[in-house]
């Protein structure tokens, strides 16, 4: 579960501004907690445990989570988790899940602020597992241990895939609408004891967040502006023309000629016209026309 942010980007400072900062769950991560309700809903048994890292401020996604109807929630709180790199989240809470039982791993696609799309790949890498990404709708069949998925890929086409499990599904905001918690569920969570890890004080948390960086950042920056031509009608036409011309998006009449005459005639014209346009490449229709 991660906590998005909605931020202007300071170019003094090359990152993301602290200042007038909007905090929501990210919506593919709600996707995946309804996911994880669903699967346990259907099957019966089961329980759902969502692990969060981050700074105090997304205790309350974690209630709301418990307000949807999760069972458990851990929390491992850590004020300079948003400053944290993808491979370093991915330890962190590789090193969290590893002492619980567990069937699936669902994670996020990818979240709004970064978007990188790294932290659930580097959680099946880091734990030997199969990994799926942008999953859009789940399977269970647990007789044969495994998971028929479908992904989404560009243009609105789906791949369906068979995957053992346990695996790691990354989720995409097509797998479903995630719940309205409802007010019995929103006070009970209210009243929920959160599991609380603060990495800093675990020995081999510590070492993982004391360790140097992979990689260096060179830089920051938003991505340029691309100005959009913009069509203005000429100052010379009348009232209403310049209206027309706005109207048809600034489209002007296409140029082309008419044939009249006999059938034999506007053959002959059309064949001319597509050969002249390289459209036929050899003279095999010449005498065809010619015999008409």
């Amino acid at each position: 579960m991660r906590f998005t942010t909605f931020s202007a980007f300071d170019p003094a400072g090359g990152k993301l501004s602290e200042d007038g900062r909007i905090f929501m769950p990210n919506p593919c991560d709600e996707s995946a907690v309804e996911a994880a309700l669903r699967l346990r809903d259907e099957s019966g048994k089961g329980q759902v445990t969502i692990v969060n890292l981050g700074p105090h401020r997304t205790e309350s996604t974690l209630r709301w989570c418990l307000a949807m109807g999760a069972d458990r929630v851990i929390h491992l709180e850590s004020a300079a988790a948003s400053e944290m790199p993808p491979w370093t989240v991915a330890r962190l809470l590789v090193l969290a899940i590893s002492g619980l039982n567990f069937d699936l791993i669902l994670t996020g696609r990818a979240s709004l602020d970064r978007g990188s799309s790294q932290v659930g790949t580097f959680i099946a890498e880091l734990m030997g597992l199969p990994v799926v990404t942008a999953v859009a709708r789940i399977e269970l069949n647990a007789r044969r241990s495994e998971a028929v998925v479908e992904r989404v890929l560009e243009r609105g086409d789906r791949e369906r895939a068979v995957c053992p499990i346990p695996a790691v599904f990354t989720t995409d905001r097509a797998l479903g609408r995630p719940r309205y918690p409802t007010l019995p569920g929103r006070a009970t969570a209210r009243r929920a004891k959160i599991e609380k890890i603060r990495p800093e004080a675990v020995a081999s948390m510590k070492e993982v967040m004391a360790e140097p960086l992979a990689m260096d950042r060179v830089g920051l920056a938003p991505p340029k502006i691309r100005p959009k031509k913009i069509l203005a009608p000429d100052s010379g036409l009348s009232a209403a023309d310049r209206i027309k011309f706005i109207m048809s998006g600034g489209m002007g009449q296409t140029s082309g000629s008419k044939v009249k005459g006999d059938p034999k005639k506007m053959a002959r014209a059309v064949f001319e016209f597509l050969k002249e346009n390289k459209f036929i490449a050899s003279d095999e229709f010449q005498e065809r026309i010619d015999g008409l």
